[in-house]
C-alpha cells in the first residue's frame, strides 16, 4: 500500500477517486497554499500512475481548486474545478489528454496559459450548456457542477443546477465518432398496428392507420427540443414532427394533437405510438398475409421493420400483433 499523500503537494490531506485498467489514479489533494483565504489549504485534482515519483497537479480551469473524479481507459478526466469568473459554483470538466510521441498512448495532461494559470486541456462543460434542453423545449441549466463519471465510450454523467436553484442529473455523448467506439444504431421494435379501411364514410380510399413501435437505440438518442422524429407504413407518412413541438404529458412522455393525428411518445420506454385519420391507403387491401413497413427516423437515424398483417373477421381493417409483447 502506497501513500500518495507522501507522493503530493505538501498538504496532510488527499483522496483518490477512480482509477483505470492501467492502474492511472485520480483524485484531490491540499495544495499546501491558501489561494482564497478562507483558511483552509485548497485543493487540486492529481493524476498519478505507477511510473510517477510524485502527484501531477491539474490544475484548474482558472480558479484555485479542482477535483478529480473519474478516469477511463483513454485517460480522459472529469470532475469539478473554478473557473476564473465564477466564485461561487463549481464548474464540471473533461480533461483530454494529449499523446505527443503518437504512440497512442495518453502522456499529457497539463498545457498551462501563460495569461490565466488554467490548464488549456481541461475544458469548462458549460460552454456546451446552451446545447442541453429540458423536454419541454426550454433552455433551463443555470450551472453544470460536476462531472462524475465517463466510460470507455466517451459518455460522461454528472450534476447540474437548473434555473430554480434544485440540481438534476445530466449526460453528455459523443457524436458517433467511431475513434470514440461509438456506433450508433437505430433498431425497431412493432408491437401493434391496425388499419381501418371504414373510418372514413364518406371516401372510399381512406382510412386510418395506427402504429406502435418501440426504439432500441443503444444509447445513440438523448431527447432534446430539435430532435425530429418521424415514422412511415409503406411509404405513407404518419408523421414527422420536431420534440420541442410536443406537449409534455406527466411523467416521461410527451404527446402531440394535430388535425387527424395523435402522437404519444414514452422518451424513457422510448416508444412511440402514432394515429393518422383520413389517410390516403393507396395500394393496401384488407387481404390476408398482407406484407408492409415501418419506419421511424430520429434525425438520421433510422429503424425498419418488416411486419405481416391479417384481416379482421369483418373484412375492414388489417391487424398486426407483436406475440412476443
Amino acid at each position: 500500500m502506497i501513500d500518495l499523500n507522501d507522493r503530493g503537494f505538501g498538504g496532510s490531506y488527499s483522496h483518490a477517486d477512480d482509477i483505470n485498467d492501467a492502474g492511472y489514479i485520480v483524485g484531490r489533494a491540499e495544495t499546501g497554499e491558501d489561494l482564497d483565504g478562507d483558511g483552509e489549504l485548497d485543493l487540486n485534482a492529481f493524476l498519478y500512475k505507477p511510473s510517477m515519483t510524485s502527484l501531477l497537479n491539474l490544475g484548474t480551469l482558472g480558479g484555485n481548486y479542482s477535483y478529480a473524479r473519474a478516469i477511463n481507459d483513454a485517460g480522459y478526466v472529469v470532475g469539478a474545478a473554478a473557473a476564473a469568473d465564477d466564485l461561487v459554483n463549481n464548474h464540471a470538466f473533461l480533461l483530454t489528454p494529449l499523446d505527443s510521441d503518437d504512440d497512442d498512448q495518453p502522456d499529457q495532461w497539463v498545457s498551462l496559459n501563460p495569461d490565466t494559470g488554467a490548464n488549456d486541456l481541461m475544458y469548462d462543460l458549460n460552454n456546451l450548456k446552451d446545447g442541453l434542453t429540458s423536454m419541454d423545449g426550454t433552455d433551463y441549466w443555470g450551472t453544470l457542477l460536476s462531472a462524475i463519471a465517463i466510460n470507455d465510450a466517451g459518455y460522461l454523467v454528472g450534476r447540474g443546477q437548473i434555473s430554480d436553484g434544485s440540481e438534476r442529473a445530466f449526460i453528455f455523448m459523443p457524436m458517433g465518432d467511431d475513434s470514440q467506439g461509438v456506433e450508433e444504431k437505430l433498431e425497431l421494435n412493432v408491437m401493434g398496428a391496425l388499419v381501418r379501411f371504414d373510418w372514413d364514410w364518406q371516401s372510399t380510399n381512406k382510412g386510418m392507420i395506427g402504429v406502435e413501435a418501440e426504439i432500441v437505440d443503444d444509447g445513440a438518442v438523448v431527447p432534446h427540443a430539435d430532435l425530429v422524429l418521424s415514422m412511415e407504413f409503406n411509404n405513407i407518412k404518419l408523421f414527422k414532427e420536431r420534440l420541442g413541438d410536443f406537449t409534455y404529458n406527466g411523467g416521461d412522455s410527451l404527446i402531440l394533437r394535430k388535425p387527424g393525428l395523435y402522437v404519444f411518445v414514452d422518451y424513457v420506454k422510448k416508444t412511440v405510438k402514432a394515429i393518422r385519420f383520413g389517410v390516403d391507403l393507396k395500394d393496401l387491401a384488407p387481404e390476408p398475409d398482407t406484407e408492409v413497413e415501418v419506419k421511424v427516423s430520429v434525425d438520421d437515424l433510422d429503424g425498419t421493420q418488416q411486419i405481416t398483417m391479417q384481416p379482421d373477421q369483418t373484412g375492414t381493417a388489417l391487424l398486426y400483433i407483436n406475440n412476443d409483447e
